[in-house]
């Protein structure tokens, strides 16, 4: 029995303009179905690296995809928008 799955935050692009949650969900949904995840969780971002302190985690930070992308790619799209924190990595 498995039971995988993803803990995402949920950043204000998604609580303050609701038009993009559809997209977020979408990408979401692709994940979970690619890596046969059982189910997402999704958590306010201080609230998330609260957890992941309180866990244990301490040097854990938090990277935005457009700073992920910028150095992977040397550029930030398709995360070159006004908040691009709506998914995120955690570094520790």
């Amino acid at each position: 029995m498995r039971y995988a799955h993803a803990i995402c935050d949920q950043s204000e692009i998604l609580r303050e303009k609701p038009h993009n949650r559809i997209f977020g969900v979408d990408v979401f949904r692709k994940i979970q179905e690619s890596i046969g995840l059982d189910f997402v969780n999704f958590h306010d971002p201080v609230y998330f690296m609260t957890l992941l302190e309180e866990c244990g985690f301490k040097t854990a930070v938090r990277f935005t995809m457009d700073l992920v992308q910028f150095e992977r790619t040397g550029q930030k799209a398709p995360f070159d928008f006004d908040e691009p924190g709506w998914i995120t990595m955690v570094k520790n």
